[in-house]
């Protein structure tokens, strides 16, 4: 990072760990600093100790997504310039929608506690009729409007994260 004065660093969870493991007194962190303008993360949640950590030695704030391979792969983002929330998947990107739901396709209402189920629909969203059971749904016909489910969570603070980006562009 210091012989190519990296300004952009995107990777996975492991990858900042990594990173934060690797700062010895032989490293200039000052100037890794100096150079660092935007990081972002995917492939995992990251935890909200490596969002701190970041922060404290780089002054950079981690951007985080969510996506899947059938979304082409994102669906939601944090906005750049926008201080996110951390733990959050942002906001769905342009055009995407996004909804969470129950297990009979009726909407969650509530607020960021709720536990539910992501229905996504955007044109770069592949869908299969035939996928619905992977996603526990081999009775239900899909809501023609949202054609994709993903588990949203099963714990209170990942189902906050869906419900925040669920709600945000609803």
């Amino acid at each position: 990072m210091l012989a190519h004065d990296v300004t952009f660093f995107a990777g996975a969870p492991t990858m900042y760990g990594g990173l934060l493991a690797a700062l010895d007194e032989t490293v200039d962190v000052a100037r890794l600093a100096a150079n660092l303008r935007v990081a972002v993360a995917g492939g995992s949640a990251l935890p909200a100790e490596i969002h701190k950590q970041v922060k404290g030695r780089f002054g950079v704030t981690i951007l985080e997504g969510y996506g899947l391979s059938e979304t082409s792969p994102i669906a939601s983002f944090s906005r750049f310039g926008e201080e996110p929330r951390v733990g959050s998947i942002g906001v769905p990107i342009p055009g995407m929608k996004m909804r969470l739901i129950r297990d009979d396709w009726s909407e969650v209402e509530g607020g960021p506690d709720e536990i539910g189920e992501i229905a996504i629909k955007r044109h770069n969203v592949a869908w299969a009729k035939e996928r619905l059971a992977a996603y526990k749904y081999p009775r239900v016909e899909p809501d023609p409007d949202h054609v994709l489910v993903q588990s949203a969570a099963s714990d209170a603070e990942s189902a906050s994260a869906f419900h925040e980006a669920a709600l945000a562009h609803a």
